[in-house]
């Protein structure tokens, strides 16, 4: 009688990522975006570079080596990292970019920060307090976005990987 072996579970590390032209759309939803860029309409730049790099590291496969990082570093880890993250790590990481005062380290690698900014971001974010929401009108406020200025810059934003 031969021996029947059942089939070996799925890896508990397997990501749940949707195939490469989803992920745009997939990262937006997941870090809430469009709020994001409304609410940080002054950090628009620095927002969609950090959209970019998770966009860029979650279409890597698991097993390949992330480029420009040090030699062998897999991309594996990083997308574990990287699916869990949320609007309050990207506004953890906006604040802690403020705080930072050594611009030209951050300038000279600028995706290597921010990978290792987002990197960390999950098991730092609990200790960061946000401040308290700003009680503004937008019809009233001069840098708020009209709602077409507004909807170019999130479209734009996804455009990223292009």
């Amino acid at each position: 009688m031969p021996v029947q072996i059942e089939a070996a579970p799925p890896p508990v590390d397997k990501i749940d990522i949707p195939e490469k032209e989803k992920i745009p759309e997939y990262v937006a939803n997941n870090i809430c975006l469009d709020e994001l860029l409304y609410e940080y309409a002054d950090r628009i730049q620095e927002i969609q570079e950090l959209y970019g790099v998770i966009c860029q590291i979650l279409a890597l496969p698991d097993g390949s080596v992330i480029p420009g990082m040090r030699k062998g570093t897999l991309a594996g880890p990083y997308k574990r990292e990287f699916v869990k993250l949320r609007k309050r790590h990207i506004e953890y990481i906006l604040a802690c970019l403020i705080k930072n005062n050594n611009r030209d380290n951050i300038n000279s690698n600028k995706d290597g920060y921010y990978r290792t900014c987002l990197y960390n971001a999950p098991r730092t974010v609990e200790y960061y307090s946000p401040p308290p929401a700003k009680k503004t009108n937008p019809s009233k406020s001069k840098s708020s976005l009209d709602e077409q200025s507004f909807n170019r810059l999130v479209k734009n934003s996804r455009k990223l990987l292009d």
